[in-house]
């Protein structure tokens, strides 16, 4: 008899046993699964979010161009407002650093597209008008950058910046011909995704599907990571344009001269706040620049 109760006893061991095997498996995989959400499908959504106007979206963890290099890619046309209001910052960033001021040229965007007219500079070097832009080095914190910017398309969307004739249907793919023949691989592999295969918030399709044709935007790489950016780096409203300003009902005030803004662009909160907004990021894809 006793050795029937000591034989039960321990199967009601063993079974409490398996009990608490069970729940604890079943407490791991809930965490696990937990994390996942948390964690694994944020991040693996975040490799695939929707492209957002007006905002440094991180793009990778890691050099772009897998050699440490530190680099700002302006990719524009010559007619865009973006690049137009975008070049006060990064002409601002640059020129406080060594002069450029002779590798830039005095322009304004397109007189048909939305805030038409804003005043701009042209990232051009010795070349000039026609040229399709210039690279250049500056330093942050003792880090070497290097800036490339490159132009696709001419003032009026009609052609490249030597005015060789596009059709309107083709602006997307003869830009991406242009950017493949010039850019570094990886470079023109993330241009290529966050322009035509990534879709704009609030649309169900990508940026150069909604504007029929590739649009200005930044790409920023260090050893520390990758940003892209899109859209305004500053409001230009009330900085480099005067009001009174309705966007909704397509009023955008009035451009300033580009000669006005040149001459007095470090005294515009709006570029100055671009440009501390743009040195946080060069700082954060490459850490050895932080003071």
């Amino acid at each position: 008899m006793s050795a029937g109760i000591s034989k039960g006893g321990s199967d009601i061991h063993r079974g409490k046993d398996k009990r608490i095997l069970i729940a604890a498996v079943a407490v791991i995989v809930v965490v696990v699964v937990v994390l996942s959400v948390l964690y694994i499908v944020p991040a693996l959504k975040s490799k695939n979010s929707d492209v957002v106007m007006g905002q440094y979206m991180k793009i990778s963890n890691s050099d772009l161009l897998s050699n440490n290099t530190s680099a700002i890619y302006f990719i524009s046309w010559y007619g865009c407002p973006y690049g137009a209001d975008n070049s006060w910052v990064l002409y601002d960033l640059i020129n406080s650093t060594k002069n450029i001021s002779g590798d830039v040229v005095l322009h304004t965007s397109a007189p048909f597209d939305f805030y038409n007219n804003t005043p701009a500079l042209l990232f051009l070097g010795s070349s000039g008008m026609g040229s399709y832009g210039m690279n250049t080095t500056f330093s942050l914190g003792g880090v070497s950058f290097n800036f490339e910017s490159f132009y696709m398309y001419n003032q009026t969307l009609t052609g490249t910046v030597k005015n060789t004739p596009i059709n309107s249907t083709d602006l997307t793919s003869v830009g991406l011909s242009e950017l493949k023949a010039t850019l570094p691989l990886a470079i023109y592999n993330t241009a290529m995704k966050y322009q035509t295969q990534v879709k704009l918030q609030n649309y169900s399709k990508p940026i150069a599907d909604v504007e029929g044709h590739l649009v200005t935007m930044e790409i920023i790489t260090g050893p520390n990571g990758a940003f892209v950016h899109f859209g305004f780096m500053f409001q230009p409203d009330g900085v480099i344009r005067t009001g009174p300003f309705d966007t909704s009902q397509g009023n955008y005030g009035d451009p300033m001269s580009s000669s006005y803004v040149f001459s007095h662009y470090k005294n515009m909160t709006g570029i100055n706040s671009g440009k501390e907004s743009l040195i946080d990021i060069l700082t954060t894809v490459n850490a050895a620049c932080l003071p």
